[in-house]
């Protein structure tokens, strides 16, 4: 039986506004609960950062939490990526 790598699971945000409601519902606390690591480009970090962002967002992405991680783009992985590791486990189960 052939040993299987472990990866830390990520989950790439590319848009605000799934960690905009969440923070606004109180309930920011499934992302990493379920995704572990949490990635979001620069543009994403900057627009959570906006004037037009509601005060309770900016808070939250001024103290952010260290599972979420800001990365360029060319460092997040891409759609083929995440779909080949997809098959690989279903392959391997």
């Amino acid at each position: 039986m052939a040993t299987q790598e472990v990866r830390p699971r990520v989950i790439v945000v590319a848009d605000t506004s799934p960690i905009n409601y969440l923070v606004l519902m109180e309930h920011i606390e499934v992302l990493p609960h379920f995704y572990g690591t949490v990635a979001i480009p620069p543009s994403v970090w900057e627009e959570l950062q906006d004037i037009h962002t509601p005060p309770v967002v900016r808070i939250w992405v001024a103290n952010c939490p260290p599972w979420l991680e800001v990365r360029s783009c060319s460092a997040l992985p891409t759609l083929r990526s995440i779909s080949w590791t997809k098959a690989n486990a279903k392959q391997s189960h």
